[in-house]
């Protein structure tokens, strides 16, 4: 079974949804930014799972979402070790 990465964004107009779609995304995917998730090493059957149960919460016009499907290789994710310095690893993605 093929796996892949896939980056998850959404835009939700109504508050109340949008806490309800943040605490599906959280249980299956990392939280990148507040409304920006990666859901790494999964199946087309494990993200369009997790993209049934989201969208059964968005309203269709007024809500966004966008899957991006990352491919392997072409991303590097790190965290920075010296709270001084959290960007020095990035001269080592070049």
């Amino acid at each position: 079974m093929q796996r892949a990465n896939f980056l998850i964004t959404y835009d939700i107009s109504d508050e109340k949804r949008l806490a309800k779609i943040a605490k599906a995304m959280e249980r299956e995917a990392f939280r990148v930014q507040r409304s920006v998730y990666l859901y790494p090493d999964a199946t087309i059957k494990e993200i369009t799972s997790l993209l049934e149960k989201v969208t059964k919460l968005m309203h269709e016009q007024k809500d966004d979402l966008r899957v991006y499907k990352i491919k392997k290789g072409s991303i590097a994710l790190q965290s920075g070790i010296d709270l001084d310095d959290p960007y020095v690893f990035l001269e080592n993605l070049g």
